[in-house]
């Protein structure tokens, strides 16, 4: 786990931004402050391995007095669905995970080829993954099974998986995942939408985590639509026309959800901006 703090006097007086720490120390003494307040300092944690539901991690401690609250932690392993912080105790910190999904999508995209629709999807981490129900609607209620991928089981490295549908369509359909755990239990990705006019593509973007471009698998530089919004629903970037990459300066680092249309259709992604 790495551990980055900012905010204004944070820590003793420094910003200490973009520094990385296991937990943060604080003994007191004249080394130090006694008194340590955290009060307006932003917290960003990243996890290097797979975390587990009652994981629980001591971020600060020590033995002197600490006071305040961060004023935002955020969590840059978006498979961590809901965690909890505990500030009980005078002297530490501790982050507890309480809910995470068992599989963290990077996209999910289809085109159709000569031999019929091809579908792709990468994962960042898989927990407990047995593997990928893919199912098929017309009217994107009644679904279809029409295979299954087998998943790669506990992994935090990226993992790309492909699947053919080489049934002819026309028309609308409508293509999602289900994710299998080993103990019968799934989850169901979004939705991918094409539409059958002779000209299907979907939009695909990289990569993701993004740090200062994200590109546009835009090859014919047709037009699309790109919004970009915070878990809130505020929308912080958007942008038409025949774009083929973003520039992320403008955009504050975190996590977002990506939507893009184009004449086939629409697809919703989470996006990370580090």
């Amino acid at each position: 786990i790495t551990f980055d703090i900012a905010g204004a006097d944070a820590l003793g007086g420094t910003s200490n931004q973009g520094v990385s720490y296991d937990a943060i120390k604080n003994y007191g003494g004249s080394a130090c402050t006694s008194d340590m307040n955290i009060s307006g300092v932003t917290a960003k944690l990243d996890f290097s391995y797979t975390t587990a539901v009652n994981d629980c991690f001591t971020i600060i401690d020590g033995s002197g007095t600490l006071t305040g609250e961060f004023s935002m932690i955020t969590l840059m392993n978006s498979n961590i669905q809901t965690y909890t912080v505990d500030y009980s105790d005078n002297t530490e910190v501790e982050i507890c995970i309480t809910a995470i999904l068992p599989v963290e999508f990077a996209y999910f995209t289809g085109e159709k080829t000569e031999r019929g629709t091809k579908l792709g999807w990468m994962t960042y981490t898989e927990i407990n993954n047995e593997g990928f129900e893919v199912e098929r609607s017309i009217d994107n209620k009644n679904w279809k099974s029409i295979g299954f991928v087998k998943g790669n089981g506990n992994s935090i490295k990226a993992t790309e998986y492909s699947y053919l549908d080489s049934e002819a369509h026309s028309g609308i359909v409508n293509y999602r995942l289900k994710q299998m755990d080993f103990d019968g239990r799934f989850e169901c990705s979004d939705v991918l939408t094409l539409t059958y006019d002779g000209r299907v593509r979907a939009i695909a973007f990289y990569p993701n985590p993004v740090k200062e471009t994200l590109f546009i698998d835009n090859p014919s530089l047709e037009d699309i639509e790109v919004n970009i919004f915070d878990v809130n629903g505020k929308t912080v970037y958007s942008a038409s026309g025949a774009l083929y990459q973003i520039s992320m300066d403008q955009v504050d680092t975190g996590m977002y959800f990506i939507n893009i249309k184009n004449a086939s259709g629409e697809t919703t992604h989470k996006l990370i901006h580090n």
